[in-house]
């Protein structure tokens, strides 16, 4: 909650506002219960940061709370617990991420819920606790499709324990699913009736082998097990890694079920995302289990040698894990007060503000705002949520997976309802793939899908430390209505590369096909 007094809405945070103001059974990246609790939080505790992030405070907080009685559940002590969640509690992601209004945050929480019911169902031969977990699970699901993993991780546990293999034979897993599904039965629908496109390009475009030759693909890898070690600090990376092989290796050696549990609810989410790359994001939830397992791992290991004086492994608990995750927790918290992702976006709403006054004094009709990825117009809209603004998606030319967005989709307005429109364009001059986008580009690109393009009006941002950011303000008048050739991927990049091998750079035909550096894929 302190955090919020002086760290600025990240753009995830925004647009996780703009789509908690147009609900709907799913959405583009996502499925739709992060966009409910935050507007079930907004009217509760209002809209600005404080508000904005209340619930998922609470839910990150609810969830170390289930994480001490699930280590407690699985055999540990209170000592041994609370040293669990306190790990948890100081590192870097969960300080920095968990607490703010991301879809990771209700899933975490969930999916807790989720592997504690299951946990009891198996330990307890509780089949009640089947129901409660089917109905966890479809909350979860209900956050973000990765929880499938989770699923995934319960079944192979079954299949690969003997003695829970009499559960195949019980109708009560089989009813926990159906519960599951009932709850999920609303998004279900809604993919069905959007060809489950979404989930489409969630398999066909994150995935960082599927486009990299080998070498690119191999640095995806050690790229994410690099950003991976830094968000969790990297001795805890490899306490980590010790859980699921030592302790995967203990509980199959010595038929362990404390072990085993944690160890499949890691293993198949760890294993996706560590071998597919992505940001570190994606795949934390699942150290929270290979944590989990790691403790009690190192718990049994104590308990067969136990140290010559306890105080010294306190110590070595506190030098090696706690007071790096202190340190690098509060680097990234002071890097990210001051970075562009949590500065600056007010000024640019400002400036759009104002650009969209004149328009409307001139003209009496408001402007629509377009940027080509996600970011610009969420904090545009979320900054200006006192004016009737419509925002839209518009030319998603960059490479840059993470960041793109599909016009179609809520909360965006279809670019083909728009025909006629007048746009106010915003791109910022550092754009998503690393490098920088001339304005001559948009210039020209522009031109073939409006009557009349003025600007662009630069907006210029000083931060204290970093580099200057400047941003490019058009004015489009009469958008003429969207073609294929409005998004093609890499063209700025295939545009620079043509600019650099002639001096006049190169030009733009609407109805022609572009010249062959150019030509989308």
């Amino acid at each position: 909650m302190l955090k919020s007094l002086f760290l600025g809405v990240h753009p995830d945070e925004a647009n996780w506002w703009m789509q908690s103001r147009h609900l709907s059974a799913g959405y583009y990246f996502h499925p739709p219960l992060a966009a409910f609790t935050v507007r079930a939080g907004t009217l509760v505790f209002g809209e600005e940061a404080v508000g904005l992030r209340t619930a998922h405070v609470f839910l990150a907080t609810a969830s170390l709370a289930l994480i001490y009685l699930f280590c407690r559940e699985l055999g540990s002590d209170g000592r041994w617990s609370f040293f669990t969640v306190l790990l948890v509690a100081l590192l870097p992601f969960t300080s920095y991420w968990i607490t703010m209004v991301v879809v990771d945050t209700p899933m975490i929480f969930f999916s807790l819920l989720f592997a504690l019911f299951a946990w009891r169902a198996l330990s307890r031969d509780d089949a009640m606790c089947w129901y409660w977990a089917g109905l966890a699970a479809g909350l979860m699901l209900l956050c973000k499709l990765q929880a499938s993993f989770y699923l995934a991780g319960l079944t192979l546990l079954v299949l690969t324990t003997p003695p829970l293999r009499r559960w195949l034979r019980r109708k009560e897993p089989y009813l926990g699913l159906a519960l599951c599904l009932t709850v999920m039965s609303p998004t279900l629908a809604w993919y069905a009736a959007h060809r489950f496109e979404p989930i489409i390009f969630q398999l066909t475009s994150r995935p960082g082998f599927l486009h990299s030759g080998p070498g690119d693909y191999l640095l995806k890898v050690v790229k994410h097990a690099g950003w991976e070690a830094l968000a969790l600090s990297p001795l805890v990376y490899l306490f980590s890694l010790f859980g699921l092989v030592y302790g995967g290796l203990r509980g199959f050696r010595e038929r362990r079920l404390e072990l085993l549990f944690p160890f499949w609810m890691a293993l198949p989410g760890f294993l996706f995302f560590t071998l597919t790359g992505g940001p570190p994001r994606w795949g934390f939830s699942f150290h929270i289990y290979s944590l989990v397992l790691a403790m009690s791992a190192a718990s049994l290991r104590a308990s067969d040698r136990p140290l010559a004086s306890p105080r010294f492994g306190k110590a070595a608990y506190g030098a090696l894990f706690l007071l790096p995750c202190l340190f690098l927790s509060s680097l990234s918290l002071y890097l990210a007060a001051g970075s562009s992702l949590h500065t600056g976006w007010r000024e640019v709403a400002e400036a759009v503000r104002a650009e969209a006054g004149e328009a409307m004094a001139a003209d009496g009709k408001s402007p629509v705002v377009a940027a080509p990825y996600y970011f610009i117009p969420s904090e545009i809209a979320y900054h200006n949520r006192d004016v009737p603004l419509e925002y839209t998606i518009a030319f998603p030319v960059y490479e840059n997976e993470v960041m793109c967005d599909d016009d179609r989709y809520s909360p965006w307005t279809p670019l083909r309802s728009l025909a006629g429109r007048d746009f106010l364009f915003v791109d910022e001059r550092r754009n998503p793939d690393g490098y920088e986008t001339p304005a001559a580009y948009w210039e020209e690109k522009l031109a073939l899908y409006f009557r009349e393009v003025r600007g662009p009006k630069l907006l210029r941002l000083r931060p204290p430390a970093g580099e200057e950011r400047v941003f490019y303000i058009f004015f489009c008048r009469g958008f003429k209505g969207p073609d294929e050739g409005m998004g093609e991927k890499g063209e700025i990049r295939r545009y620079l590369e043509t600019a650099r091998e002639s001096l006049h750079g190169s030009s733009f035909s609407r109805h022609a096909p572009l010249p062959a550096p150019l030509r989308g894929r």
